[in-house]
């Protein structure tokens, strides 16, 4: 119906009395958790710094809350020997409750001049040449204390005006709980100049290389999106001895279901079929998941008492690592890479 008509039909609806208001919505109390949503602002500040022998490549990063809820975790440990504390993500609730969730993740007290407790690998950084892979290189910050230190999008619905989240609340070495988070709307940053804020790039070829940041790389966190956590340059940089600029070919966002899905082969893997029968020898053991650069997405540690067997359907070198590594299918560690030790044998 043309909108002429409609408004005619409109009409003469009410000219008959046919048009009958309904009752006034009634308001609808809104269910379950206010979830956060964590991601990247582009990439900037991208500069070469030269360092004791070393040629580093340097930039800002901030990771923004885009969610409805805090991100918050907090930590704890049983004393202070304990050279860790394990993190949990305090949910927050539409009814004003909160719910703890268990993590795999955990702070350690920083040794970078800091002086406070770092949540190990909240942002991942990665780097390779367009089309090398075996070139990949990752960033040396792996430490982070988060707080709301930069406005980003205070027009978010429950944005605050001010910042919640504090540094100090990150603790010093003597405490046993700690508490971190960005609140909606806010970001935590850090500054190119920042101690380990740095991917080392010493021997690498001038040409044209792909960055990218990646935040709760490992998905250990409750989010309300979970593949926008991911930002990328993709940058020119001269040789070694030829200056320190950084030309800045484009920036963009959407590689963040890459960098987060774990792989079961690389492009010069070596496939086994039918699978390689292993036997892992009592001792520890750790298995790895990967993302198409070779970087660390999870880790579990395996402490068999008596030998273990599985079956291996590929032998690869992941990108920036060294080493052969087998993808095992079968077996009680099946979805798992692990590097080729002494305690990994074929079976007889």
């Amino acid at each position: 119906m043309g909108t002429r008509l409609f408004h005619l039909a409109l009409a003469a609806m009410f000219a008959a009395g046919a048009w009958i208001l309904p009752n006034p919505p009634q308001a609808v109390a809104l269910k379950g958790d206010k979830r956060p949503n964590l991601q990247m602002v582009r990439l900037h500040d991208l500069t070469i710094d030269q360092m004791n022998g070393r040629r580093l490549l340097r930039f800002t990063t901030i990771f923004v809350n885009a969610g409805r809820g805090p991100f918050e975790l907090r930590g704890r440990r049983s004393s202070s020997s304990d050279g860790t504390m394990e993190m949990a993500q305090i949910m927050y609730r539409w009814d004003g409750s909160t719910r703890r969730i268990p993590t795999p993740a955990f702070s350690r007290y920083a040794g970078d001049g800091h002086d406070h407790w770092h949540v190990q690998d909240v942002v991942v950084y990665e780097m390779w040449r367009q089309g090398e892979l075996a070139e990949t290189r990752r960033g040396a910050k792996t430490g982070f204390c988060f707080f709301d230190t930069t406005p980003w999008n205070l027009s978010l619905p429950d944005a605050r005006r001010s910042g919640y989240y504090r540094q100090e609340w990150c603790g010093v070495r003597s405490v046993l709980r700690n508490r971190v988070g960005v609140s909606v709307g806010w970001g935590d940053r850090y500054p190119w100049n920042f101690v380990f804020q740095w991917i080392d790039i010493t021997g690498l070829p001038g040409g044209r290389y792909k960055v990218r940041a990646t935040v709760d790389i490992q998905d250990y966190y409750d989010e309300s999106v979970e593949d926008d956590n991911c930002t990328y340059a993709v940058i020119d940089i001269p040789a070694p001895g030829h200056g320190n600029r950084v030309d800045v070919v484009r920036k963009g966002f959407g590689c963040g279901s890459d960098a987060m899905t774990a792989v079961e082969t690389f492009p010069d893997a070596v496939s086994i079929d039918p699978p390689r029968q292993l036997v892992f020898e009592p001792g520890m053991h750790s298995g790895y998941r990967l993302n198409s650069k070779g970087t660390v997405l999870r880790k579990m540690v395996a402490r068999p008492r008596a030998p273990r067997h599985g079956g291996a359907s590929v032998r690869a070198t992941p990108p920036g690592q060294s080493g052969r590594w087998f993808y095992i299918v079968e077996g009680p560690y099946a979805g798992w890479w692990f590097k080729d030790t002494r305690r990994i044998n074929a079976a007889p």
